[in-house]
């Protein structure tokens, strides 16, 4: 639930918007369940839960969407084109095109750079062919419509 508002592409801002929020506070209170139960079954704090670094990977996209649903320019939205703009999925998968086209997947300065510009080409091919989509302006949430959200969550 913390991560679906990052790679859906159809989702209505205020939508996306509370899947975050759902998700950024359900994680805490798995968490508070977590530790109720290890100090119930006298287990150590944290045995029975993710690692408190795997929770924060997981809250820390689900807060960046709701910064910028909150805050985004009218005629920005990073969800429509290409996949999981909003998070580093998109740079591993061009480093794993380019070590692709190495023999061992130890690339060199050189091999990178030429493995680069091959990657740059053919993308320069295919956007060059591609039609002109056009954008639809979504207006960012207002306040009371993020207050309201907030206030529902509770």
């Amino acid at each position: 639930m913390a991560l679906a508002p990052c790679f859906h592409t159809a989702l209505r801002l205020k939508d996306r918007c509370e899947l975050a929020l759902t998700g950024f506070i359900c994680l805490d209170l798995f968490r508070i369940l977590a530790d109720d139960l290890c100090s119930g079954m006298q287990l150590p704090r944290g045995s029975c839960y993710m690692a408190s670094q795997t929770m924060q990977n997981l809250q820390t996209p689900a807060l960046g969407v709701i910064t910028l649903c909150v805050s985004k320019e009218k005629s920005f939205n990073p969800w429509v084109f290409g996949f999981g703009r909003t998070t580093e999925l998109c740079i591993e998968q061009t480093f794993g095109m380019l070590r692709v086209q190495s023999r061992n997947a130890q690339l060199s300065t050189r091999a990178f750079l030429q493995a680069d510009a091959r990657l740059a080409m053919k993308n320069s091919k295919v956007l060059n062919r591609e039609k002109v989509r056009t954008m639809v302006d979504e207006e960012p949430l207002t306040d009371s419509e993020f207050l309201l959200l907030c206030i529902l969550m509770s």
